[in-house]
């Protein structure tokens, strides 16, 4: 009944880590490999922390 109210604890660092990718290929398009690189590095960080959480681990 409640499950309305609870949330799912990578729900928002899944939208971080969109949010990440689509600055990254935002950047990209527009000749920033170097910050690309730099956004790619932090979404991959995040994706990390969701693997472990999705796992069952603690990260």
């Amino acid at each position: 009944m409640f499950t309305l109210f609870s949330t799912c604890p990578t729900r928002q660092l899944r939208k971080d880590y969109n949010l990440l990718m689509e600055r990254a290929h935002f950047v990209r398009d527009k000749g920033n490999i170097s910050r690309y690189i730099l956004l790619l590095v932090q979404a991959e960080k995040v994706w990390e922390i969701i693997e472990v959480l999705e796992s069952g681990g603690a990260p």
